[in-house]
C-alpha cells in the first residue's frame, strides 16, 4: 500500500511540473532588451539580406515598409504614456514575430538580387 501511495505522489508531482512548464512556454516572452532593440535587430537583418544578395530590392522595400509601419504603430501606442501596456506590448510583439518570419522566408527563398 505504501508503494502505491508513493508512486501516485510521484506521478502527481511530475504531472504538475509538466503542466507548469507547458503554461510558461505558451506565454509570450518579451524581447529582453525592449521593443526598440528588436526593431533595430530586424532592420539589421533586412540590411544584411540586401548586402548578401538574399533579398531583392523589391523584397527589401516591402520589408522596410512593414518595419516602418510597426515603428509608427509603437509611436502611436506610446503617445498615451511612456510605457507600453502589457496588451499593447503583446500585440506589437505578435506583429514583430510575423515580420521576423517574413524576413526569414524572403531571405531564404529562391529569389536573389
Amino acid at each position: 500500500m505504501r508503494k502505491i501511495i508513493t508512486v501516485g505522489s510521484v506521478f502527481s508531482l511530475i504531472a504538475g511540473l509538466v503542466v507548469c512548464t507547458v503554461n510558461q512556454s505558451s506565454e509570450a516572452k518579451p524581447w529582453p532588451d525592449g521593443v526598440d532593440a528588436r526593431q533595430n535587430k530586424q532592420e539589421e537583418r533586412i540590411d544584411q539580406g540586401i548586402n548578401s544578395g538574399a533579398l531583392t530590392k523589391r523584397e527589401a522595400k516591402i520589408l522596410d515598409k512593414r518595419q516602418n509601419i510597426l515603428k509608427n504603430r509603437e509611436s502611436i501606442l506610446r503617445t498615451t504614456g511612456q510605457k507600453l501596456s502589457h496588451a499593447e506590448r503583446g500585440r506589437l510583439e505578435k506583429r514583430q514575430n510575423k515580420l521576423s518570419n517574413k524576413i526569414h522566408a524572403q531571405k531564404h527563398d529562391k529569389q536573389k538580387a
